[in-house]
């Protein structure tokens, strides 16, 4: 079956049961933080990969991308400040994502600075970040593919998350590496950010906690993953889906992984959604184990998707004084939380 993918998106999104909250343009968003604050600091970190002319802004969240180079052989410089991703985490990242890609995992590595580093480091006003520069990943966003094969697409998302997972149950890590247990990304401040008030998310909450003590934590099922594996990190070139963005990998159920991906296709007909389960686990089955106790973590790890999405903004925006589109935000996750799972169990 072939679509429009800027269609399909627009049907998964019609159905009010997910009723989405564009956050793209809030994420774009660069006037203070790029062009005010950081400026002279992106531009002398640039210089540390020989580039001299200034960056184009990107994006930003959690931390800060830019664009350099030309169009034929662009690259991406993320800057990070040590409050949110300490010096030794990023060396990790960048680590791990050497050795998916060592392990044949099209993923967009990192690249050498003139010094030698793969991470480089600076200062302004007293505040510390640091630097990264990433190849792109080739290919169209999912969103510009024209006639795009859907199963196709859904069975090669699977397998690259697949060949991810397989590279991270061979990783040999040293014990200077380090990246978060999903406990320590905001979960363990989950009483501090989310008020009494917020009755559905604490009620869910205590759920989920309860349920992921009973969970396998053995090499089978938990371990280094992506931690962001959508859409938005998927560049597709013909058939071949490239990826990047590692900066969310943690140490978690590999699972979760597959629950990111299905949760920005849940709010189609159930057709739809059938089409992207069925062919999203076919294609991860061809390359990494998938048993029955994965595929039944799947439906709550999609609402601990919710959750932490939820966190993350509960972090950012706080409850009091918020714009109409962050009551919404919040409003849809509070009916998502009492009810049902999206995905089945089996």
């Amino acid at each position: 079956m072939r679509f429009r993918s800027s269609l399909f998106v627009k049907h998964f999104s019609s159905n009010p049961r997910h009723l989405s909250v564009d956050l793209s343009e809030y994420m774009k968003d660069g006037s203070t933080i790029e062009q005010l604050e950081l400026r002279p600091l992106v531009d002398e970190l640039a210089r540390r990969w020989g580039y001299r002319e200034s960056p184009r802004f990107v994006r930003h969240f959690s931390n800060v991308v830019y664009r350099l180079g030309d169009d034929t052989s662009p690259h991406y410089l993320r800057i990070t400040a040590e409050t949110q991703r300490p010096r030794r985490m990023l060396d990790s990242e960048v680590e791990f994502v050497a050795h998916v890609k060592s392990q044949g995992v099209p993923a967009a590595g990192a690249i050498v600075s003139n010094s030698g580093s793969l991470v480089e480091a600076s200062q302004l006003d007293g505040e510390t970040y640091f630097a990264c520069l990433f190849e792109e990943a080739v290919g169209q966003e999912f969103t510009a593919v024209e006639g795009i094969d859907l199963p196709a697409f859904f069975r090669n998302a699977g397998r690259l998350l697949g060949e991810i997972h397989e590279a991270s149950r061979c990783f040999q890590t040293a014990d200077s590496f380090n990246r978060l247990h999903w406990r320590e990304d905001r979960w363990h401040k989950f009483a501090e950010l989310v008020p009494e008030s917020e009755s559905e998310a604490r009620r869910f909450h205590a759920e989920l906690m309860a349920w992921l003590d009973q969970q396998p934590t053995d090499r089978s099922y938990f371990g280094l993953i992506h931690g962001d594996y959508c859409i938005g990190n998927l560049r597709i070139d013909g058939d071949k889906i490239n990826v990047f963005d590692f900066d969310a990998c943690c140490r978690h159920w590999y699972a979760y992984d597959i629950a990111i991906f299905l949760h920005y296709f849940g709010a189609g007909n159930p057709e739809a959604r059938t089409e992207a389960y069925d062919n999203l686990l076919r294609g991860y089955a061809e390359v990494a184990p998938l048993d029955r106790v994965m595929q039944n973590q799947i439906p709550m790890f999609g609402k601990m998707r919710l959750l932490f999405s939820y966190l993350v903004f509960a972090e950012k925006w706080g409850f009091e004084n918020l714009e109409e589109f962050q009551e919404r935000y919040f409003e849809l996750r509070r009916r998502l939380f009492e009810a049902d799972p999206t995905w089945p169990y089996i």
